[in-house]
């Protein structure tokens, strides 16, 4: 078995470059791959029946290895570097770079509207990852997206394959150094109001943010998020910036720990149970309980209530029976009218006690109850709605994967019937008695 890059592709063939830079043409069958793609095949077989094919395929076998020799290992064709590596920069123009061994860019292109927008015109071929970073955030400050001295930057790198030459790690921190020297060049008053992070994402997760629409560092945000049991949903993630996102849930640590960023492993993980829908359970539960901390408050301030206008009743009872009592008459000892003293009016003692005692209201808590189950309700709908569309996308995805192997199929059978045609009339011109043998029992049989 071999291994080697897939380099060019047909209907029927493959050109793959052998790590000991060979370039081989084998046949494609129903293999379903890419360009850039790593494939492990068998060693094809030729059977040469014309000597002029043998000596022309040697003499271009022959040019080949000139080229690989002159060139290097790592091919050069036309002044095309194949790609090993993309990196993302998420501002909110999302742009992909695509870079090859040399980190020189040979890719460049916009995720989204604005990242298309802000890669217009721009001459990016063969220069230097640094550079085109440079040019971009000279484009971004031009835009006056970075004005406000604050914002997120999310830096994501990925290899192309995984037996890729490169340090996909190493690649990430040179692009956040270029990043945090503009920064410090451009905006020294931000103090630290324009956070960068870097990440290195696997490559089944670049393939699932692609198919989402999104960058693996938006895409890496959007899971980190949810396994924090915060709420956001992908289109946020399509629509918005990150630090927005990020200032509407309280900074962008709610989202992911910048200081101790998520590695390959982590990501490939979140990835997974984003399949199987643990992290919607993550955000359920989160839900739930800030639920139950939010009644709790509010009873306990309804028992403080209670208690208070307990207090006051007691305190308005005692104030009725502070009132002094009317004196008895009292007899002279000669036996005059007795003299009776004027009775006071009492004075009624002052107390806080309100004029009317008002209960707790109860319907406001079933209020806020029904409010929350419906909140429950509606979310608990989006996220079924979001799960059937993801299936039925899946489900169409696999169709036309399917289709496209039938028609693969097909082609491969009718090219097969092709070559055996081609076959069979090299044979009858190489042996030219097959054809009088065949007039022969002609005349025999009439």
């Amino acid at each position: 078995m071999n291994k080697g890059i897939v380099m060019e592709m047909t209907q029927a063939h493959l050109v793959v470059l052998t790590p000991d830079g060979r370039f081989l043409r084998i046949p494609r069958r129903s293999r379903v791959c890419d360009v850039g793609d790593e494939i492990v095949f068998t060693s094809p077989q030729f059977r040469w029946k014309r000597p002029f094919l043998t000596f022309s395929s040697s003499v271009a076998a022959a040019i080949v290895l000139c080229l690989v020799a002159f060139n290097g290992i790592t091919p050069n064709l036309g002044g095309l570097q194949p790609v090993v590596a993309y990196v993302t920069l998420d501002i909110n123009p999302s742009i992909e770079i695509g870079i090859d061994v040399h980190e020189d860019v040979q890719e460049l292109r916009g995720l989204n509207e604005d990242g298309t927008q802000l890669i217009q015109q721009l001459d990016f071929k063969g220069k230097s990852i640094s550079t085109i970073t440079s040019e971009l955030l000279e484009r971004v400050e031009a835009k006056g997206l970075l004005a406000q001295d604050e914002g997120d930057i999310i830096i994501s790198s990925t290899k192309a394959y995984e037996a890729a030459k490169i340090d996909d790690v190493a690649v990430s921190e040179l692009v956040k150094e270029s990043v945090d020297k503009h920064i410090q060049e451009n905006h020294p008053q931000a103090q630290g109001g324009i956070s960068v992070a870097s990440l290195v994402a696997p490559i089944e997760m670049r393939n699932a943010a692609l198919s989402e629409g999104v960058s693996p560092g938006k895409y890496a945000i959007y899971l980190n998020a949810k396994s924090n049991g915060s709420s956001v949903t992908i289109e946020e993630i399509k629509t918005q910036s990150i630090h927005k996102i990020a200032q509407e849930r309280g900074g962008i640590d709610k989202l992911i720990d910048t200081k101790q960023l998520p590695k390959k492993e982590t990501l490939s993980k979140l990835l997974e149970e984003e399949k199987k829908g643990e992290l919607d359970t993550k955000v359920k539960q989160s839900q739930g309980q800030n639920g139950q901390n939010g009644k709790d408050s509010k009873d306990d301030k309804n028992s403080k209530n209670d208690k208070d206008d307990k207090k006051n009743d007691d305190k308005k009872s005692s104030g009725k029976n502070d009132a002094k009592p009317t004196p008895t008459p009292t007899k002279k000892p000669d036996g005059g009218k007795a003299s009776v003293k004027p009775t006071p009016t009492p004075t009624p003692k002052k107390t806080n006690t309100p004029t009317s005692y008002v209960p707790p209201n109860r319907n406001n808590q079933e209020e806020e109850r029904r409010k929350q189950e419906e909140l429950k309700k509606n979310e608990e709908r989006r996220q079924q709605e979001e799960q059937q569309r993801k299936a039925e996308e899946e489900k169409k995805r696999q169709e036309e994967l399917k289709k496209k192997q039938e028609e693969e199929k097909r082609k491969q059978e009718e090219e097969k019937k092709r070559q055996e045609n081609d076959n069979k009339k090299d044979d009858r011109k190489q042996d030219p008695r097959s054809d009088d043998r065949s007039r022969d029992e002609s005349r025999d049989r009439n």
